[in-house]
């Protein structure tokens, strides 16, 4: 890496001032006629475009009576969209995690094949690629090598730049990051100036260059209040396009990101409750008494007990809401960007008795099936992917059989993971579950338009979960969300938006999450959320998420979008 930015810094000064793209004067003749704009990947009306396009690259390769390597060639030649690639490799739009890693596999070869043929643009797509996929390393190494190549060719100097100081900076290679920083700053000059020429390629740059320099400034000692004015200028002109803005507006993400070491001795939280009153107030307040809802596990015959109060330490805030008022709320907690566990809006709710194993399973229509995913693929169910396209990652089982499994245990497979109920597709807590629960959350929620989401996109995308003991999710992250558990009991870790999760979707983290997470660039806030307790998580905080119970965790998350507020 010092190699590469070494050499790359030699050139960067004389190349930078003639970094504007140049077109190639010919495209190539040679691909099919019916390629037409790329198989549509400047089409506004495509959600897909790179997996549509590689999709068709695949078949073309298959078909086209020629070398491999000049297809490839002519392709990368031949597709120079930048409305839509130039995007994806300023890392600020699609999240769709199966096209990657055949994205970064496809350009690797281009690059391997054809080194001299790809241009600035696809190396860009290509570190990217290599990023979502969790490939961190590799990624750094292709967006060196994609700024070797601008330096030496004059092409979008300042575009591989940006996010390559930004992921130096993520990834806490701190001297570096600054390295390159300061030794880019002519062509951030020189991409502010071009502007008014080239208005949409240098959209990303407005606000990357001073996210870049925040996270940086985030890391070095005593430089808190110049990293804060520099994130304030990355908020203001990044709007609300990526994880990393979102990170920019929420002052508790910052003091995350730049403590890793000691940092539950620096941090305070507010505790209105202990975790052994809560658990006696939420069984007092149980109409049986019984808070299993008969999801308890049967061991040798025997149910357990479980449904305990939480243990362990928790780094998050624990508030009644008898004492939190939606005022306190929105300024401590969804402004601030700070995750918050909430007691006594579930006491009321209907679902505690709609939810119990016997009134669910009184309720199932005839063979009623629903969606369910392994642990490591649960991730894909939320975002609808596995259930909505026939996926393997997802199984179609009768929901009785899946009740039983999960008094079972449920179904381990062989690396240890379980089954995991986790769906919007179906809906196996009731269809109607506004009759179950409150989705304004006590009025937490205020009035219409304070969050993006209005009532009914609220309710029509809410994820009911079921799942045993040992069922998790893998981190991941989404706009702002309510999940509230009415049995069982989960163990949270969070990560603010710009820190780095690791590639945690290989199936085994949650057998030992302390050794998964022990090198990630910053630690994981950590908490056990109880029956009865609602855990609130801001707009693209990453977490992971495992059943620690006895009693199979039941209950629902509720997505509300962004908040349309801004806290600068």
């Amino acid at each position: 890496m010092t190699r590469a930015l070494r050499g790359t810094v030699a050139v960067v000064a004389v190349a930078v001032a003639a970094w504007f793209i140049v077109l190639p004067a010919d495209l190539p003749s040679v691909l099919p006629t019916d390629i037409n704009g790329c198989f549509g990947l400047n089409s506004e009306n495509d959600n897909q475009p790179i997996q549509n396009a590689l999709v068709r690259l695949d078949q073309l390769l298959q078909s086209a009576d020629m070398p491999e390597a000049t297809m490839l060639t002519a392709l990368i030649e031949r597709c120079r969209p930048r409305d839509t690639l130039a995007h994806i490799a300023m890392g600020a739009g699609y999240n769709e995690v199966d096209q990657w890693p055949e994205t970064a596999r496809l350009l690797g070869r281009a690059i391997t094949l054809a080194p001299d043929e790809v241009n600035v643009e696809f190396r860009l797509v290509h570190s990217n690629a290599l990023w979502l996929t969790g490939r961190y390393d590799d990624s750094i190494k292709a967006g060196f090598a994609a700024l070797d190549r601008a330096a030496s060719t004059g092409e979008l100097i300042a575009h591989a730049a940006a996010p390559l100081v930004l992921r130096l900076a993520r990834l806490r290679h701190t001297d570096e990051a600054r390295d390159l920083l300061s030794h880019t700053q002519l062509a951030r000059a020189v991409a502010r100036q071009g502007q008014e020429q080239q208005q949409q390629q240098h959209q990303a740059l407005n606000w990357m260059w001073p996210a870049a320099e925040a996270l940086v400034l985030d890391l070095e000692e005593g430089r808190v209040s110049e990293a804060d004015e520099a994130y304030r200028i990355a908020a203001v002109r990044g709007g609300s396009g990526s994880a990393l803005m979102d990170h920019a507006r929420q002052p508790f993400a910052r003091e995350v990101f730049r403590a890793r070491e000691g940092r539950r001795e620096k941090m305070t939280t507010t505790m209105d409750y202990t975790t052994a009153e809560q658990a006696e107030r939420w069984m007092s307040t149980a109409s049986d008494g019984d808070v299993s809802g008969g999801w308890a596990k049967v061991r040798d015959g025997t149910t357990t007990s479980g449904g305990g109060g939480s243990g362990g330490v928790c780094d998050l805030d624990r508030r009644s809401i008898t004492n939190l008022s939606r005022e306190e709320f929105i300024a401590d907690y969804v402004q601030q960007g700070r995750p918050v566990v909430i007691d006594g809006l579930l006491d009321a709710w209907p679902a505690r008795s709609a939810w119990t194993r016997g009134a669910l399973e009184r309720a199932i229509v005839g063979d009623t099936t629903v969606p369910v995913a392994h642990s490591r693929d649960v991730h894909r169910e939320q975002q609808g992917v596995a259930a909505s396209t026939g996926s393997e990652t997802s199984t179609a089982m009768p929901l009785r059989e899946y009740f039983t499994l999960m008094q079972q245990g449920g179904e381990k497979e062989d690396d240890g993971q379980q089954l995991y109920l986790f769906t919007k597709q179906a809906r196996p807590l009731g269809a109607n579950l506004s009759e179950s629960a409150d989705l304004t959350f006590g009025g937490l929620l205020g009035e219409e338009g304070m969050f993006s989401w209005d009532a009914g996109l609220r309710e029509e995308n809410v994820l009911s979960f079921v799942g045993a003991e040992g069922s998790s999710t893998a981190f991941h992250h989404h706009s702002a969300a309510f999940n509230a558990l009415v049995f069982g009991r989960k163990r949270w870790f969070l990560l603010p938006p710009a820190a780095l999760s690791g590639d945690a979707r290989s199936g085994d983290w949650a057998l030992d999450p302390v050794a998964a997470f022990a090198d990630l660039p910053v630690r994981p806030l950590e908490c056990e959320q109880a029956a009865g307790e609602i855990v609130f998580v801001p707009e693209s905080w990453q977490h992971a998420v495992v059943n620690v119970d006895s009693v199979a965790a039941v209950g629902i998350a509720v997505e509300v979008g962004k908040w349309v507020g801004d806290a600068f």
